[in-house]
């Protein structure tokens, strides 16, 4: 389901679909998102799946697209905010898929693997080129989808195809082709393509120097805060345009600290908004929406946020 999208229901849906049917994941009713997603907040998924193969996966798509039933698909949760309202329908996590093999010089990843397993693995087998990586919360399939950047780097730098299944229902491997890729973007926003798994080539590497460069990673990360408190780790999009970062655009007004309710410009780095104490999803939102009418104020810039409104919102 696309972010924003207002629900007209309710409509009673029924987990029976899934119980009667060749599916043979994990089946969960009114399921707090907050377990699910680095905000901590949100109200319940309707029906909540955890597909254990791609078979179970062309089953779940098959009965939401001949019922209409809406159907979000969720990775490791680390770019979304939850609506208090909760998501109506299906709500599919990846995180069953979570297979890592090498072949080569390559790893191949299924979407549901955190990120981070995706980096130790590399470091297990001596494999370079996934550093930058290190301690980045969400799955693969998240990364691959936002083309996670970070250090000077992002995740299309390594790549060398993504497998998905496509809106028809086809199983299709997809080789890079850079020009479809930018900052924070890439072909599967706009495809609508769910992605499988994705492989990587990487280069052999010295592992006592890529632990060192891993670390060096982590503790930058744990310096800026960005698991003081339940976040997204970056709220809004760097935009060079802007000559400066959204953080110091941020900071520039004063808003530093900064609450609405529980949400909280915080303290340390003003691109990060954090869920300080019980907040809602709601106030989060309403965070957001006053930093970008501040910054526009006093900069004319319009901050463009990387989280995503998921579920029943107004």
């Amino acid at each position: 389901m696309a972010p924003d999208r207002r629900y007209d229901g309710p409509v009673k849906r029924s987990a029976d679909y899934f119980i009667n049917s060749p599916f043979s994941g994990k089946i969960l009713q009114s399921e707090p998102m907050k377990n699910h997603c680095t905000f901590r907040t949100g109200g319940n998924a309707e029906i909540f799946l955890i597909p254990s193969d791609i078979h179970d996966i062309l089953t779940v798509k098959k009965i939401c697209r001949e019922r209409g039933i809406p159907l979000f698909i969720l990775g490791g949760g680390a770019n979304i905010l939850v609506s208090d309202r909760g998501i109506p329908g299906v709500t599919l996590s990846m995180e069953g898929l979570n297979r890592i093999d090498r072949k080569g010089n390559s790893l191949i990843c299924e979407a549901g693997a955190p990120v981070n397993d995706l980096v130790t693995t590399a470091l297990g087998e001596s494999l370079s080129g996934l550093e930058f990586l290190s301690r980045l919360p969400g799955s693969l399939g998240g990364a691959l989808f936002m083309n996670a950047r970070c250090y000077g780097y992002e995740i299309a730098d390594v790549l060398d195809w993504a497998e998905v299944l496509t809106v028809e229902g086809d199983v299709v491997r997809l080789p890079l082709n850079k020009s479809d890729w930018a900052y924070k973007k890439s072909p599967f926003q706009d495809s609508g393509d769910l992605i499988l798994r994705g492989s990587f080539f990487l280069k052999e590497g010295n592992r006592d120097r890529m632990k060192e460069e891993m670390s060096r990673i982590a503790l930058n990360r744990i310096e800026k805060g960005h698991f003081k408190a339940p976040s997204a780790g970056s709220t809004f999009k760097n935009n060079r345009a802007h000559g400066k970062p959204a953080g110091q655009l941020i900071d520039e007004c004063g808003l530093k600290g900064y609450s609405v309710g529980g949400a909280s410009v915080s303290d340390w780095h003003g691109n990060i908004l954090i869920n300080r104490e019980n907040a809602t999803s709601r106030e989060i939102s309403d965070l957001i929406y006053i930093v970008q009418d501040r910054v526009r104020e006093k900069s004319g810039f319009e901050l463009e946020p990387e989280v995503l409104r998921i579920g029943l919102w107004d």
